[in-house]
């Protein structure tokens, strides 16, 4: 939701979580799908900046805490 509010502030309307998440299909690698509703056209910059700023926090992340050492703490 940070970045989301960091790229459309008050043209976000909603988020909605959809996608295997919600459909009891969810699976150990599976991605996470949002659908997001904002009132104003998204530019190509803002486009290309979302996109980095998600891919930054994606990837896999492991289960056991001491497998995963060398990785970027996101949140605790």
């Amino acid at each position: 939701m940070v970045i989301l509010r960091k790229h459309f502030s008050d043209s976000l309307i909603a988020v909605y979580l959809h996608g295997s998440s919600v459909s009891s299909g969810l699976r150990p690698m599976s991605d996470i799908d949002l659908l997001v509703v904002i009132d104003s056209p998204v530019t190509d910059i803002c486009r290309e900046q979302l996109v980095r700023d998600l891919m930054d926090i994606s990837g896999l992340y492991p289960i056991d805490p001491k497998a995963g050492d060398h990785w970027k703490l996101l949140y605790s």
